[in-house]
C-alpha cells in the first residue's frame, strides 16, 4: 500500500468523526483542521524521510469551505471524492507547479521562524551552502522530501483575525473535536518517518507517549531524544524556533541533532555528515589563523586581543595600535559563526575631536577598503560582500589557512589601515 492509500485509510475516518462531531456549528471565520501534507518525493525509496511537526497554523478561516468539499451524498463516487478533497486541502502548499507556497508565503525571510529553521536543517542535512538557495527552490528535490505536520491540528482562537461572526462557544466546539487528529501515531502509521523532528517545547509529551511507551531523554538544553522501537524512529524534540531564535540558539540546535543523527547511525551515510566533519575541523583552523595573525601582528608593532572570534554569535579579533592615546584598535569581527565578515576601526576614547577623527577616518579607508557603515559605536566599519562576506560558504579561506594565504590577505588589510592612518592623532 502506498502513502496515498495509508493515508486515507488513516484519515478519512477521523474526518468523519471530526465533521459528525461539529455538526450545528456556525463555521464563519473558524479554521479547517491541519492535516500532514508530504512531497511528492517523500515516497522515493532513496529519500530520507523526514518529518517536521510545529505548533499550528495561522491565519486559517476556511472551515466553512472544508466542510462543504466534505458533503455527504448517497452516491459512493461523489462522497468518496469529496473525502478525497477534503484530505487534499493542503497539498497545494506543497506543488513545486505552484511554486512551492510554504517557502514563499509562510514566513517572515529571516530565518527566524519556523520555516526557517526547517529550511536550514535541510540544508545542512543535506550539505548545501546557503538556506536560501534551499528556500528558493534551487533544490526543489529538498522541498519535496519531507512531512509537514502539527501537534495541533486547530489553531487558537486569537491567533488569527476571525471578524465579527467567529464566536468563541463554537470554537472551542471545534477545538474539542479536533483532538481526534492529535495523536503521532497516526503520522508514524502513514509516513513511517525515519526523524522526526518537532518543535514546539511543551511539558505535556502525551501527543507521542500516548501511543508508544518511549521517554525523554535530555540531549541538550531544549532539546529531547525519544526513540519508538517498534517502528524504528527517531524523535527530536525542541522548542519553537521564534524561541531559539531569540536565545541565539538555532544554530547549535541543529548542529546538535546533525551530530545525534551521525552518532545513532539513524543512516548508512548522509551528506551533512560531510558538513559535521568541516565543523568538526574549523575550529582547529580558526586557532591555526589566529597564531598566524599573532606572528605577523608583532612583527607590525600591534598587540593582539581575541575576543573568541569565530564562536557563536558576534565575535571580534582585534589588532591594538600602539601607541594610541585613544586607544585605537584595528578589529576583524563576525555577526554571527563565520557570517558577515567585517573589518573596522574601534576608538575607546571618543573624547573632544572624536567626530571629527571618525569622519577623517571614513574618509582615507572607503577607497582603499570600502563604504562606511556609519555606525555612531565605531569609527569605521565596513561589512564585505564579497566572498569574503561568508567563510561558512567559502572553501578558499580554509583552503588558505594551510598555506598562509588567508593570513596574508587578512594582514594585507590590516597594513593598509595601518598606513591610511599614519599620521592621523589617534
Amino acid at each position: 500500500m502506498n502513502i496515498k492509500d495509508r493515508f486515507i485509510q488513516e484519515y478519512a475516518p477521523l474526518v468523519k468523526q471530526f465533521i459528525e462531531e461539529i455538526k450545528g456549528v456556525n463555521s464563519e471565520g473558524l479554521p479547517a483542521p491541519h492535516l500532514p501534507v508530504y512531497g511528492a518525493g517523500y515516497d522515493d525509496p532513496e529519500n530520507y524521510k523526514i518529518a517536521f511537526v510545529g505548533w499550528e497554523t495561522r491565519e486559517n478561516v476556511n472551515l466553512k469551505e472544508f466542510i462543504s468539499l466534505y458533503q455527504e451524498s448517497s452516491i459512493k463516487a461523489v462522497r468518496e471524492s469529496s473525502i478525497k478533497a477534503v484530505l487534499e486541502w493542503w497539498d497545494e502548499d506543497f506543488s513545486e507547479e505552484e511554486g512551492f507556497i510554504f517557502a514563499n508565503g509562510y514566513h517572515n525571510h529571516s530565518g527566524n521562524d519556523f520555516w526557517g529553521f526547517i529550511f536550514k536543517f535541510l540544508s545542512v542535512f543535506y550539505n548545501k551552502n546557503d538556506w536560501r538557495e534551499v528556500k528558493d527552490g534551487k533544490f526543489p528535490a529538498i522541498l519535496k522530501s519531507f512531512v509537514w505536520a502539527n501537534l495541533e491540528s486547530i489553531e487558537r482562537f486569537e491567533i488569527t483575525d476571525r471578524g465579527l461572526s467567529a464566536n468563541i462557544e463554537d470554537y472551542n466546539k471545534v477545538k474539542k473535536a479536533s483532538l481526534v487528529f492529535e495523536k503521532a501515531s497516526y503520522l508514524v502509521n502513514v509516513f513511517s518517518p525515519k526523524i522526526i523532528i518537532v518543535l514546539r517545547w511543551q511539558e505535556d509529551d502525551s501527543w507521542l507517549t500516548e501511543s508508544y511507551g518511549c521517554r525523554a531523554i535530555r540531549i541538550a538544553d531544549h532539546l529531547d531524544y525519544y526513540f519508538i522501537e517498534s517502528t524504528k524512529t527517531h524523535i527530536f524534540w525542541s522548542a519553537h524556533p521564534g524561541w531559539l531564535a531569540r536565545n541565539k540558539r538555532i544554530p547549535e540546535t541543529i548542529s546538535t541533532i546533525i551530530e545525534a543523527i551521525h552518532q545513532k547511525q539513524i543512516f548508512n551515510s548522509f551528506p551533512g555528515e560531510d558538513w559535521l566533519k568541516l565543523e568538526k575541523e574549523r575550529p582547529g583552523q580558526m586557532e591555526n589563523l589566529k597564531e598566524q595573525l599573532k606572528a605577523q601582528a608583532f612583527a607590525n608593532n600591534l598587540t593582539v586581543v581575541d575576543e573568541d572570534w569565530g564562536t557563536g554569535g558576534e565575535s571580534y579579533f582585534y589588532f591594538k595600535i600602539s601607541p594610541s592615546k585613544r586607544n585605537t584598535s584595528i578589529c576583524f569581527g563576525f555577526d554571527s559563526g563565520f557570517k558577515d565578515f567585517s573589518i573596522g576601526v574601534e576608538i575607546t576614547y571618543q573624547s573632544e575631536g572624536y567626530t571629527t577623527l571618525k569622519n577623517e577616518i571614513s574618509k582615507k579607508l572607503i577607497p582603499i577598503i570600502g563604504s562606511d557603515n556609519q555606525y555612531t559605536n565605531w569609527a569605521y566599519l565596513h561589512y564585505f560582500d564579497d566572498d569574503l562576506k561568508n567563510w561558512e560558504t567559502n572553501p578558499e579561506v580554509w583552503e588558505g589557512i594551510e598555506s598562509g594565504k588567508t593570513a596574508d590577505t587578512l594582514m594585507g588589510k590590516v597594513k593598509e589601515i595601518q598606513e591610511a592612518l599614519k599620521d592621523l592623532d589617534l
